[in-house]
């Protein structure tokens, strides 16, 4: 996760990270509501603050020496899982108590 006082953005540790992107503009959206990048369909007007904000983290991650540089440089930006809808959640039969 990078912040640089108003765009924050975050994304999985890994390439394959089972983790939905985010970037999220802090001044027009404080509670994080609206994620830019995510299942959004406006989300390639936003791309290049993504890629800016993903390369402020990947210098960070290499001025840190982080083990987690390479698999986060590999990450694709628009990653398909956050182009799919999640599956629909099946919840059991409860019964009032």
């Amino acid at each position: 996760m990078i912040f640089d006082g108003r765009w924050k953005f975050m994304c999985g540790q890994t390439a394959t990270a089972p983790s939905l992107d985010a970037l999220y503009d802090l001044k027009d959206d404080p509670q994080e509501m609206n994620n830019l990048i995510g299942r959004n369909p406006g989300r390639e007007k936003h791309r290049a603050d993504a890629e800016r904000m993903k390369s402020l983290l990947i210098e960070w991650l290499a001025r840190v020496k982080s083990p987690h540089l390479d698999s986060v440089k590999a990450r694709p930006l628009f990653s398909e899982l956050n182009t799919k809808a999640p599956p629909p959640v099946t919840l059991p039969n409860l019964k009032p108590i």
